[in-house]
Parts: structure tokens; C-alpha cells; sequence
């Protein structure tokens, strides 16, 4: 009988206790919002003008993005430069992605049909063969390109320059 009254004094301690261990638990750390910017590195040097751009490569790196993270990059067209698909009130077109990894570092690269499409500005035939009639390559110029990471919404930009063939 005895073993009752035990029981029941250790549960109505338990249950009067509790509330109060957990009221005095320390509270989880939260982590600051992440404000060390990204960063974006594009060629160091100028990239020749049409059409030796296509044999060229043209890599990006950067760090500080959210790891796992996709990055889009995109050329930001100039005022007065018509670019395919651009439609009104959009400024840039998209030229390479990629994901961070597990440190938050990229690695992306321009691949040839976009070289085509938005460096070269060429347009297809039925036969989906690049159509050379329609040749209209971005004039030489330093560019400005833009890395959006799509979790963070970090921003990054660097230039981009495309040097006339000598």
C-alpha cells in the first residue's frame, strides 16, 4: 500500500517539474541571417568577338551562395542591343546555371547552343541547324552579368567583355 502513495508524490512532482525545467532551458541559437555577400568571377580576360567565341570558353566561379543552392546567371542586354526572346521590360537573358556546393562555392559555364542563341544571335531552321543568314553577333564590349541564387536571392555581378578580333 505503501507503494502507491510513492508513485503517485514522484508523479505529481514530475508533472509540476516539468514545466518549469523546460522553462528554464536555455534557448536555441539562432543562427544571424547570412549578409556575407556572394560573389561572381567571370574571364579575366576579353573574350574575341564572333565567331571565335564559340570555340572560347567562358566559366564562372563564385563563393558565399547557400549551399545546394541553384544560381542562375544572366547577360544583362544594353539599351539599344535587341536579343532574342527579350521580351518588353526584361533586361537580361539567361547564359549559364549552376549549384553551389556543399561550401557554397560555383562552378558554371556558357555552353554552345547559348553562345549561339544570345552571343551570336542566330536564329534556326526547321532542320534545327544554327541558320548563318540570321548572324548578328552582340558588337565587342565589356557586359555586365548578373548570378541570382534562387533560394538566398543573393546577388552577385562582374563584367563580361568580348574584344574584336585581331
Amino acid at each position: 500500500m505503501k507503494k502507491k502513495p510513492l508513485i503517485a508524490t514522484i508523479a505529481l512532482t514530475l508533472i509540476l517539474l516539468l514545466p518549469v525545467m523546460f522553462a528554464c532551458a536555455p534557448e536555441k541559437e539562432v543562427e544571424p541571417e547570412d549578409t556575407v555577400p556572394a560573389t561572381l568571377v567571370g574571364p579575366t580576360e576579353g573574350i574575341p568577338s564572333a565567331p571565335a567565341l564559340l570555340l572560347s570558353p567562358i566559366d564562372f566561379s563564385g563563393s558565399n551562395w547557400k549551399p545546394g543552392e541553384l544560381v542562375i546567371i544572366e547577360l544583362i542586354v544594353p539599351e539599344g542591343i535587341e536579343m532574342p526572346s527579350l521580351e518588353a521590360g526584361e533586361d537580361s537573358v539567361g547564359i549559364a546555371f549552376g549549384t553551389a556546393d556543399d561550401e557554397g562555392n560555383l562552378e558554371a559555364s556558357v555552353e554552345g547552343v547559348t553562345k549561339l542563341n544570345y552571343l551570336l544571335r542566330m536564329g534556326w531552321q526547321p532542320n534545327m541547324l544554327p541558320d548563318i543568314e540570321t548572324y548578328n553577333p552582340l558588337p565587342p564590349g565589356t557586359y555586365t552579368v548578373r548570378a541570382t541564387g534562387f533560394d538566398s536571392g543573393k546577388v552577385a555581378t562582374c563584367a563580361l567583355e568580348f574584344v574584336p578580333l585581331e
